[in-house]
Order: structure tokens, then sequence, then C-alpha cells
């Protein structure tokens, strides 16, 4: 049976075509293009440098790069938004009224049928007075804002939503912790990833790892930068490879510096390498292949789609022990989970798998079928059937 055509927006703060790196704008690319694979009317709002509001077609896609808060785009959000009490700038909300000129000129062709947006930031608060579309969806993302203005705004938002998707029942209560209410209409639907073409068993080729995600404090990476030297005290040919989006500290050092001083300085050095500028796609997919495992620690996630597609290549992986990844993989069937924030027990986990090829075998094995659950194709339908009909 054949989907009736909808006209879908998608709202976003980053894309990965546009500069954007994981998180929201990954589920928006994977969504988006399935979804015009399928037939829809998709159109993306996205921040982007530049300094006029573009239109371009991607993947069957319309995508609008929408300009964004000039240099204070770069900062942290919480510098971002502090300097917006100090200096009376608008480094904040900028943005949000660029993407409602861009969905208004959009909306001239035809109401949506559906506009989805992040709760985070409360995206999608000025998208609704303008009635340009005829259902509105909030997809919990966050982690949801501790500032208190954004705080309340992204509650209401979620309130007035017509339909609400989380894509876990941690991110479901993270936000419900924070914004002490209830959700419980809330449809876990997770994030889809679109699946890698047939390959043969796991078979690696170099004792190594690889992290790809944001190079950021709530992915673990410092943790993860002191158990290099604790693995290599066993296995001295171990080599760990970092792979992402280069952000800055609390501290003002970048993510990349961080990882580099504290290697150094537990026995890590030359046991590592961060790669600048960040890994294809395509490199991700065959640096994990010819490593021995993956490895995500985590300190805070809302799911986990790094660890998806490390066992939807099959690689065997190693992750933290927090709710998100407990929703998408069982311990010592699909994946090898070590205590958070704990450096010497991620890196015992780590030797673990390089110790006992069975095991390697045996994780990939398990966790390559197990995952494609969570696949684009397999996700998709269910978007649209939460958004049209709940």
């Amino acid at each position: 049976m054949t989907e009736a055509r909808l006209k879908i927006g998608l709202l976003t703060d980053n894309y990965p075509h546009t500069g954007g790196f994981g998180g929201i704008g990954s589920y928006t690319r994977s969504v988006g293009e399935e979804l015009a694979r399928r037939g829809h009317d998709v159109h993306i709002f996205t921040l982007s440098d530049t300094t006029e509001l573009r239109r371009s077609t991607i993947n069957g896609t319309t995508v609008w790069e929408c300009p964004g808060w000039s240099k204070r785009r770069q900062m942290p959000f919480m510098n971002a938004a502090e300097f917006t009490l100090k200096y009376k700038a608008d480094a904040v909300y900028l943005f949000r009224y660029t993407i409602m000129v861009a969905v208004r000129k959009a909306a001239q062709g035809g109401k949506f049928d559906v506009i989805e947006s992040p709760e985070f930031g409360a995206l999608g608060d000025l998208v609704l007075p303008g009635g340009y579309t005829r259902r509105f969806a909030v997809r919990l993302h966050g982690p949801a804002n501790k500032w208190d203005v954004l705080r309340k705004a992204e509650r209401a938002l979620t309130l007035g939503a017509d339909v609400v998707t989380t894509p876990t029942v941690a991110s479901r209560e993270q936000c419900e912790e924070l914004w002490g209410i209830l959700i419980p209409n809330a449809i876990v639907i997770g994030n889809p990833a679109k699946p890698p073409p047939p390959m043969p068993e796991h078979q690696p080729t170099t004792q190594s790892a690889l992290f790809f995600g944001r190079l950021e404090p709530r992915k673990g990476v410092d943790v993860l930068a002191e158990a290099v030297g604790k693995v290599r005290l066993r296995h001295p040919n171990f080599h760990m490879i970092f792979s992402g989006k280069n952000v800055p500290w609390p501290d003002g050092r970048m993510g990349s510096q961080v990882i580099r001083d504290i290697a150094d300085s537990t026995g890590g050095t030359g046991g590592y390498t961060v790669c600048e500028p960040p890994l294809s796609d395509q490199g991700l997919l065959e640096t994990a292949r010819r490593g021995t495992l993956c490895i995500f620690p985590s300190r805070l996630e809302t799911f986990g789609l790094s660890f998806l597609e490390g066992m939807m290549w099959g690689v065997p992986t190693v992750v933290t022990d927090i709710p998100p990844f407990r929703e998408l993989a069982e311990d010592g069937v699909h994946s090898l989970f070590a205590r958070n924030e704990d450096a010497d027990d991620l890196a015992a986990k780590i030797c673990q798998v390089l110790d006992d090829p069975a095991l390697a075998q045996r994780l990939g094995r398990n966790a390559q079928p197990h995952s494609m659950q969570w696949s684009v194709t397999a996700l998709a339908p269910k978007l649209i059937d939460a958004w049209m009909h709940q």
C-alpha cells in the first residue's frame, strides 16, 4: 500500500550537509532522506554559517540554510546565553527568527501536513502561531536545557504539541525530571540509522579501537583518553582513534587538546590519534571494520546513534552503563558495559575484548541483526503514523 504524499517540515539547529555534526542533525538527515525516498515532500530547516537564506535540494530533500549567530554561534551554549544577558545582544534567539522566515516561504506553496521540532531551544514556538502546519510534533532530543528561561519555553512547547515522540524512555524521563511534569503520551521511536551494505563477518586487521562523536564532556572522551595508557600496559600495540567535531570545553581548551593532555599524562603517548578533520561516513565504517572494536564512554545520552551504527557494522562495542544504552543492547550479549566515568573499568572491558577473539566475534555477530530494528526503513513508517494518527 502506497503512503499518501505528505508535506513534511523538520527543524534542526545543525545538519551534516551544512557543517553540523551528530545529534539531531544526523537524525534529521536519516529521517528526511528516507521520507523523501518514499515520495514525501520533505523540507529541512537548519542553521548554517551563511549570511543569507539559501535553498537547495540534497538527496531528494529541500534544505533551507538559515543564517545563524555569526561568530557567537561557535560559543558553548551557556557562554552564548551569558553574552546575551550581559550585552543585550540576541546571541541565543536570533536564529529562531531566520528559521521562521524560511518556514513561511516554504509554506507559501501549501501548508505543511506536519512540522517536527526538537524540544531544545523551543525552536518550534515561532512556527506555531503562523498557521503553517496542520499538525505540530515535538521530538524529545535533549538533554533538556537547565537554563530556566529556555527550560520553561521547552516545556510549554512540548505540552502544546499535537504529538510528542522520544527516542528512549530515558530521554522522556530526563525531560520529566527537569520540567517537573509527566509526559505519558510520548511515543518511543528510536533514532533511526541507515543500514550499511551487506558485509562479511567482521575480521579485524589491527589492534585498534574507534570512538566517533562530538569531542565534548558529555561523550566521556576524557575518561577514554585516560584509559588508553591503562590498556597499553597489557596491549602495547593498542591504538585509540578519536573522530568527531572539535568543540570548546568549560576550561577553554578544545576537546582535541583535552584528549591529548590527559592521554599524554597517563601513559597513553603514541597510543592514540585525534582525526582532524573528522573522518567521513565511509571513513568511519572502514576504520571501524579494520579495528577490533568501537568504544562509546558517554556520561549522558538520550539515545546513542553512534553506538547503534557500530552495532549495525557488526563491530564489537564497549559502552558505559547508562539507561539509554541499556535500551539498545544487553550487556554481554550485544556489547560490554563499563561503569560510568570509571577509566579503570573501561580499560578492563576493552582488554576483555582484545584478549578474547571469540567474545569479540560473538558480540559483533549478535549485535548486527539486533540493531536492525532501528533501521530508518523500519522506523520511518512509525514516525509517519505517530505524526498523523496519534
